[in-house]
């Protein structure tokens, strides 16, 4: 059970890593950037708060509040996970 944490650490780890990318290499695309924009929006408002410009957000606070917010999401979807299974695995 030691590995647990470290487990939901690279499952964060890997949700961050792609929806970086995906933000990334999808931003020019209208249909899938509108998308994007949607599930993002929370890194979109640090990025304008970082800036201070409301036409201008910070690409590198944007980036980095994508990453850190679908690392939390990642890392939070795994831990419930284990702890369903871990219900589910009693030992008698």
């Amino acid at each position: 059970m030691e590995w647990a944490p470290f487990r939901y650490a690279v499952v964060g780890l890997f949700a961050g890593g792609v929806m970086l990318l995906a933000t990334w290499l999808f931003s020019g695309i209208a249909s899938v950037s509108n998308a994007l924009a949607v599930l993002n929006f929370p890194a979109t408002i640090f990025g304008v708060a970082v800036s201070g410009n409301v036409h201008a957000p910070s690409e590198a606070a944007f980036f980095f509040a994508v990453f850190v917010q679908w690392f939390a999401l990642g890392y939070i979807t795994a831990w419930l996970y284990g702890k369903v299974r871990s219900a589910r695995h009693v030992d008698v």
